[in-house]
């Protein structure tokens, strides 16, 4: 058990998870099959330099879910030092994703795919996180009651922090939940390094455990079948008589 995570305890957010156990045993769970438009089908173009994580990225997410029609997008090398990955949208729509480098340039491609598909694949206007609606609200209150981000407000003593935000929370969520249902074994070990290698305290609670991550992953399976980004497994099959 981390220091960190005693003196959390010790301040009454004993039901949260250690963040050292965050991700440890996120097995693969079998996905209903993906529906709709592959996501890879919006990216125009990538960097020569980030062609193998794309690649990597959009194969695990389209393992997971489809979408509907969305602008095409470019992916790009970017060279600035204050961030691994951006995504860049202007009152026209998306612009470009911009990446940085970093050792999990995989798992950046996720989280700004998420940040795509929250401001143009989902309902709403701008980023739907932000106002969501219906079952994207579902997603949003799972992972606010969560003891991650609990603890992340109990740290930094306002919910006006960056790993609070809205956007950030999806996104967070969003790539979670794609490394779990992929069962990429990278990505798995990217996301556990974020927690692991925190720089600062809130960040080792930026991603879920396992426990804790339930709710949300049934909120989105929710929610991408409720926008038939996947098959419903649930629904029963009809066979029509001659």
């Amino acid at each position: 058990m981390s220091d960190l995570w005693r003196e959390l305890e010790t301040a009454g957010l004993s039901a949260a998870v250690d963040p050292s156990e965050a991700v440890d045993r996120a097995e693969p769970v079998a996905p209903a099959p993906p529906q709709g438009i592959p996501v890879s089908a919006a990216i125009r173009s990538v960097a020569k330099a980030y062609a193998e994580p794309v690649q990597r990225a959009m194969k695990a997410i389209n393992s997971v879910h489809g979408t509907g029609t969305l602008p095409k997008i470019p992916i790009r090398a970017g060279n600035a030092r204050e961030y691994y990955g951006l995504f860049v949208a202007d009152t026209k729509g998306p612009v470009a994703i911009r990446l940085t480098g970093g050792d999990h340039a995989a798992l950046t491609v996720i989280h700004e795919i998420a940040h795509f598909l929250d401001f143009a694949g989902l309902p709403g206007e701008g980023f739907s996180s932000e106002s969501p609606k219906k079952k994207l609200r579902r997603v949003m209150r799972a992972i606010r009651k969560t003891p991650e981000v609990k603890a992340i407000r109990a740290i930094v003593g306002t919910d006006e922090h960056y790993l609070l935000k809205p956007v950030e929370l999806f996104a967070r969520a969003h790539t979670q939940y794609i490394v779990r249902r992929s069962g990429d074994p990278v990505l798995l070990l990217q996301l556990k390094a974020l927690t692991l290698n925190a720089m600062a305290p809130e960040d080792a609670y930026r991603q879920w455990s396992e426990e804790s991550f339930r709710p949300i992953e049934a909120a989105f399976d929710r929610l991408f079948r409720g926008l038939g980004w996947q098959k419903d497994s649930s629904a029963p099959s009809t066979t029509e008589l001659p």
